[in-house]
């Protein structure tokens, strides 16, 4: 029976086995979400809360995040599953097409290579189970690199449908983040350094294209000429930095990222593979995947030099990068064996990503200061515990706290989903929440003002504590997992609103 059911799946597609294998993972993520130790993290709670507040776009990004997770909500509740639903669903996509595309630009060596790629590396595996707008995002640009390798760009065949196809998964994938918009100047590296190509700048297909995107772009443009624009003023700031100029130390931190989420092997592979693409090929034999991907890791290195760059910002190029290094590895065995043996090291890191604690059973003294995961722990028995105090005020009784972080959390957690209210304290810079009223009928209402600041620090703000006429402050809350203290808050009983001044911040 053993044999007869090998022989089987041997013998099966190996994009049917592809797809056997996708669903599985899909549903061991399903499980884990539902089981998982983790909490939301601050990010995502703050686009949950979003999703309860559907509108045009938002300040910091594009409003599809918001959408899908509206519905996906509307579905499952306001629970994780409901939250990271669609991020699973990407990350089931991820793999396909990563698969696909290494399968159409080389062979089944390649295509397994970047399924396990996608599977094993924490910035995928784990990254890839939380709902930000990277996953959308990503999600409809790999489509889109999938449907480009399909279009014969150095040939006269010209595919109309190709090219409104690429408009919508680019405006789509915009719709989730701005950088999407690298396609268009990427795509034209590619198309300007071969003199067969260049025709394409004498055609009206690619320019059909962006004007596609450029209109699904429209509710973003409506909700920033309706609010100032302040999302240009957000990505202006993004891109100038506000830090101090530390080249070493910026650069250093962008390289240690990118090991960090990639795994050392799989990062210094990667390198190997992309400067083998410089030095053995002439600048129009690279493959447009490689023109998708390296100028986007140059631009973010290059960025690093002078100001801080996050960790997944080139995320659309660690996307081409799994493709590129899985194309230049499947060559030889001996580059498939050491990077088999990279995703063994990137699966052990990915493990400690679903949960940390683990590795402390095992004797390992990790303090939770130093866990990268200290910010999806606790918010849950913070929630209950804030929970136990507002069901014995007045059932009207208000929440109030000065970091978003906090208040998306507080929202999410506590019992009833309550409406947080937010106050920019006016060193911080702006946030969705400074875009959204508070109610009108405050006056005679309790309030409950949380502090839960990463210093730890009880002291009442002097502009919380002018605007109550007493604020009585509460034993410490406290979460913590067998035996670490993993979040602390501080309560205070507000009574007697006088009134809060709630001027846009400057800080963009």
């Amino acid at each position: 029976m053993s044999r007869l059911m090998y022989s089987h799946l041997s013998n099966a597609n190996p994009t049917v086995q592809m797809l056997r294998l996708s669903l599985l993972l899909l549903l061991v993520r399903f499980v884990y979400v539902l089981i998982s130790p983790l909490d939301l993290s601050p990010d995502e709670a703050h686009y949950w809360e979003w999703s309860r507040h559907l509108d045009w776009s938002y300040y910091s990004k594009p409003p599809l995040v918001a959408w899908l997770m509206h519905v996906s909500t509307s579905t499952f509740g306001h629970t994780p599953m409901g939250v990271r639903f669609f991020a699973l669903v990407g990350q089931f996509l991820l793999g396909g097409l990563a698969f696909l595309t290494a399968r159409r630009l080389g062979d089944l060596s390649a295509a397994w290579l970047a399924f396990a790629v996608i599977h094993l590396t924490p910035l995928f595996a784990a990254g890839g189970l939380m709902m930000t707008p990277d996953v959308p995002c990503l999600t409809f640009w790999a489509l889109a690199l999938y449907v480009a390798t399909l279009q014969p760009w150095e040939g006269q065949a010209v595919r109309w449908r190709a090219f409104v196809v690429l408009g919508i998964l680019i405006g789509l994938s915009g719709l989730a983040k701005y950088t999407a918009a690298l396609f268009y100047p990427l795509l034209g590296l590619y198309l300007l350094v071969d003199k067969d190509r260049r025709q394409w700048f004498l055609r009206p297909h690619i320019y059909v294209m962006g004007l596609i995107s450029l209109v699904m772009m429209a509710p973003v443009f409506y909700w920033n000429a309706t609010n100032g624009w302040p999302t240009l003023h957000h990505v202006l700031g993004q891109i100038e930095g506000n830090r101090p100029f530390e080249p070493v130390k910026t650069f250093g931190n962008f390289i240690g990222g990118q090991v960090a989420l990639l795994g050392p092997v799989t990062f210094i592979l990667m390198v190997m593979a992309f400067l083998s693409g410089v030095r053995l090929k002439t600048l129009r034999e690279l493959p447009l995947v490689w023109w998708l991907t390296v100028p986007v890791y140059a631009f973010f290195a290059a960025k690093a030099m002078g100001a801080k760059v996050q960790p997944n910002w080139p995320l659309l190029g660690a996307y081409g990068a799994v493709i590129v290094v899985s194309l230049w590895a499947a060559q030889r065995l001996r580059r498939i064996r050491m990077l088999a043996g990279g995703l063994v090291i990137s699966l052990l890191v990915t493990l400690v990503a679903y949960d940390s604690f683990w590795v402390r059973e095992l004797g390992v003294d990790w303090p939770i200061k130093k866990d990268p995961l200290k910010e999806v722990m606790g918010w849950r028995e913070l929630g209950e515990q804030i929970s136990a105090y507002t069901e014995k005020l007045p059932a009207d009784t208000l929440i109030l706290t000065t970091r978003y972080q906090t208040a998306g959390e507080i929202a999410f957690y506590t019992k009833g989903n309550p409406e947080v209210l937010y106050v920019n304290p006016g060193y911080r810079r702006r946030n969705q929440y400074d875009y959204w009223s508070w109610p009108a009928d405050m006056k005679d209402r309790t309030f409950v003002y949380v502090r839960e600041s990463p210093d730890g620090s009880m002291v009442l703000e002097q502009d919380i504590a002018d605007a109550f006429e007493s604020c009585d402050r509460q034993p410490a809350l406290e979460a913590t997992r067998d035996g670490l203290l993993l979040r602390r808050a501080h309560l205070y009983i507000c009574q007697g609103f006088k009134g809060m001044t709630r001027a846009l911040v400057k800080n963009f």
